[in-house]
């Protein structure tokens, strides 16, 4: 934990043992918090965590950093009341980004109107761009209501993907439905990426302008920036009604027709069926069955689906990337007991093939299966080892992936000693302005300055000159 500029930092989101003075959720309880701004800092690979007492408390402390050092995000845990949003990222120039837009737009409507609630584009339609020229970035976020937890918002989510085109649905990013989220906050960029978030206050929507109408006649650029800072927090929603959603009946027979539609043979699992894909996903990893040093615990089981706990962070060979909270699943089908990795992060039917469980008291069915019976018309990832996919050392044992011997060596330290704290990256600035220095160090991330009262610039925009 570190105080900078009188706010008090932590190095972890989440404790790791009993009293982790270095996780900020020993200090805070997230249930009574629920009015508290939870923001992560992000600097490179390094994060910081804190949480304050209300958006102006993060508006007021935000105006002592530097604009190009503005990379914090809001974070939002499952529990927490928070608004309707949709994530959509284009890196594909052969997909119309302004129509894919539009068709969001008008799902949106669709739902809404399908909801008998009052929808209007110049107040409840919130649209920001953090857009560059190999990429186009959209956030759209819905002001005035919001969902009681991330559940609901992803059933609002699928609700306004049944409205859209076929071609569209997967550039529109289901992973910011997670238990954790980090989204974003106005005005704020990915480090060193120069991709600011700005809200526009103008859009075309079928060929007309929509101009956004402020809940109240705006007089200076501080109360502009406030008002537009409180409308586009997902966790603040004060003024806002709680959206209902119809009422679903969760039934074996529901559950049997949604894993169908997702090309599943519905069947539940027993204990031993279980108790083997457990074993096989850590055979995958390279992990002794008997041992707990895999990335992730037992959790629930739901009709064919496992359900996993994430307990360290790991590398995810479906994405790409690195998860730290999501927690992934295994689904089990067919008569051989194919079991399959999924990533809740993943925003297409990509899902990484562990294997084959046969219960030992059916041995005897294998000679019968049919070899049809091994295949899959469902997208899976190429035959990669799941030991290779999150970077697992065995004692003893090496890996053959991209990433060095002493990355690796690296990796293993920090997810199994779990000591490791945040390194120093050596960045070199010049002052932006008089009284106002940009960081060196890591620790020097805010600097200890006087700003003026007369101060009327808005963090995360340009200055005046």
């Amino acid at each position: 934990m570190k105080v900078i500029l009188g706010q008090r930092w932590y190095y972890r989101l989440l404790p790791r043992k009993d009293n982790d003075s270095e996780a900020l959720l020993t200090h805070i309880d997230e249930e009574s918090g629920n009015s508290c701004l939870f923001v992560s800092y992000e600097l490179g690979k390094e994060r910081l965590f804190t949480a304050f007492k209300d958006y102006l408390s993060y508006a007021k402390y935000t105006t002592g950093v530097a604009r190009t050092m503005m990379c914090f995000y809001e974070l939002i845990s499952s529990s927490r009341p928070q608004k309707p949003r949709f994530d959509i990222d284009v890196s594909d120039q052969s997909i119309d980004f302004d129509s894919l837009i539009e068709h969001v737009i008008e799902a949106i409507s669709q739902v809404m109107k399908d909801l008998n609630l009052e929808f209007n584009l110049t107040r409840n339609l919130l649209m920001y761009d953090s857009s560059s020229k190999d990429k186009m970035s959209r956030h759209i976020v819905i002001g005035g209501y919001y969902h009681q937890n991330n559940d609901e918002a992803k059933r609002f989510y699928d609700l306004v993907l049944e409205k859209m085109p076929e071609e569209f649905r997967s550039v529109v990013d289901s992973g910011v439905y997670s238990s954790r989220q980090q989204f974003r906050i106005l005005g704020n960029h990915k480090f060193r990426s120069g991709r600011y978030k700005r809200f526009m206050d103008k859009f075309t929507f079928k060929g007309e302008t929509i101009t956004h109408q402020y809940p109240v006649h705006i007089t200076s650029h501080q109360q502009l920036y406030t008002i537009q800072l409180q409308e586009s927090l997902l966790t603040e929603i004060t003024y806002c009604t709680k959206l209902v959603l119809p009422e679903i009946e969760d039934s074996s027979e529901d559950r049997r027709r949604s894993n169908r539609s997702h090309g599943y043979d519905y069947e539940d699992l027993t204990d031993r069926e279980i108790e083997l894909s457990l074993e096989l996903l850590k055979t995958k990893m390279g992990i002794d069955v008997n041992s707990d040093r895999s990335p992730f615990t037992y959790h629930s089981c739901d009709s064919c689906m496992i359900l996993l706990k994430r307990r360290f962070r790991s590398y995810c060979v479906i994405c790409n990337r690195y998860h730290d909270n999501e927690n992934p699943f295994l689904i089990v089908v067919g008569d051989v007991r194919t079991v399959y990795f999924h990533c809740r992060r993943c925003s297409n039917s990509k899902k990484l093939l562990l294997g084959y469980i046969i219960p030992l008291d059916e041995e005897e069915v294998i000679d019968s299966i049919a070899p049809q019976d091994l295949q899959t018309n469902q997208e899976v990832t190429s035959d990669i080892s799941l030991q290779h996919s999150i970077d697992f050392i065995p004692s003893g044992d090496t890996l053959s992936t991209p990433r060095t011997q002493q990355q690796q060596l690296s990796d293993a330290h920090s997810q199994f000693k779990l000591t490791s704290t945040p390194q120093r990256h050596d960045l070199s600035f010049k002052p932006i302005c008089k009284n106002r220095y940009e960081f060196n160090t890591f620790d020097d991330i805010f600097t200890q300055v006087t700003v003026p009262k007369s101060m009327s610039w808005i963090p995360g925009l340009p200055r005046k000159k």
